[in-house]
């Protein structure tokens, strides 16, 4: 697998943990709202209609946290390969932050650019060079920060 594969693969992992989160809120919001008026005459059907929203409401937690495992544990490994290539040298720290950046917290090479202060054609230089050392490296000797020294 190249790294851009890999980093496809991370941004991916990224948006499935986003959208995760953003509708396990909608689904807490809509469970609130599932329970039915306070009505006299039939009581123990709207404790039911609460209880059941909750259930439901649990177990689809319980179900996005498993799947969600496996996208936690590639953004984890993600997060290692960048603090590795922080520790080589002064370049691979400012690619593993373009890098982080754009998939990892999914923003805009353009807004990444304005955030480290940098012009988007230096950006695009650091992004190339990220790339080219985890392609170099490997995803598993970058995590431990093996650089061009070591080679």
């Amino acid at each position: 697998m190249t790294a851009s594969e890999w980093l496809a693969s991370v941004t991916d992992c990224a948006k499935l943990i986003r959208a995760e989160r953003n509708f396990e809120e909608m689904r807490r919001v809509s469970a609130l709202g599932l329970t039915a008026p306070f009505n006299p005459d039939n009581v123990h059907a709207t404790r039911l209609d609460s209880t059941r929203a909750i259930d439901d409401l649990l177990d689809a937690q319980s179900s996005r946290r498993e799947r969600l495992a496996s996208a936690y544990e590639e953004i984890a490994t993600a997060r290692a390969v960048f603090d590795g290539m922080r520790s080589v040298g002064w370049l691979e720290h400012e690619s593993a932050d373009v890098l982080e950046a754009c998939h990892v917290a999914l923003m805009r090479k353009v807004d990444i650019a304005r955030a480290l202060n940098i012009s988007y054609s230096t950006l695009k230089r650091r992004y190339e060079v990220g790339v080219d050392w985890i392609d170099a490296h490997g995803v598993a000797r970058a995590r431990e920060g093996a650089g061009f020294a070591e080679s």
